[in-house]
This record gives C-alpha cells, sequence and structure tokens, in this order.
C-alpha cells in the first residue's frame, strides 16, 4: 500500500544518510590515527614516551565537554575517547 511504500522509502533515505555519515566516521578516524603515527615517530627522535598524561587529560575533557554539549551521553563519550586514545597509543608504540 502507499503507506507502506512511503515508509520504506522514508527508511531507506534516513539509513543512506547513516551509511554516508559512518564512511565520513572511518575516513576521519584513519586520519586520526595516521596524525599518531606521525605524532609517535616524532616522540621517539624526541625520546618522549607516547603517553603524556596532562596532553590526555586536557584532550579528554575538552572532548567530553564538547560531546555532551552535543547532547551525546557521557559514558558513551568516556568509552569512546578511551577507545580512540588507546589505539592512538598502540600506533605511536
Amino acid at each position: 500500500d502507499h503507506q507502506g511504500k512511503k515508509l520504506d522509502t522514508t527508511l531507506e533515505k534516513y539509513r543512506i544518510s547513516i551509511d554516508e555519515l559512518d564512511e565520513q566516521l572511518l575516513e576521519i578516524l584513519s586520519k586520526r590515527m595516521q596524525l599518531s603515527e606521525l605524532i609517535g615517530k616524532f616522540k621517539k627522535e624526541q625520546n618522549l614516551t607516547p603517553y603524556q598524561s596532562e596532553r590526555w587529560s586536557a584532550v579528554f575533557n575538552d572532548r567530553l565537554k564538547k560531546g555532551i554539549s552535543l547532547k551525546l551521553d557521557e559514558e558513551f563519550l568516556k568509552r569512546l575517547l578511551n577507545l580512540i586514545h588507546m589505539e592512538s597509543l598502540r600506533r605511536q608504540g
């Protein structure tokens, strides 16, 4: 029926938008990790440790505040930021 087709079309449009955003998220994460690797190389050259507690604390608090202002769940943000940080440190190795 017409109502069912409209629902399917609307849902499909939403899903296409989600797919496009997911692709952008992955591309951004990839670029971020590439930068983390460059930072890791620089830190090694300068005899710095990969983990910089003051920097991480400032970044974490800033991104958490920003995410909350964008109406993202605080616990979700904490998990996400920590996952990204752990992968960045692993790549800086």
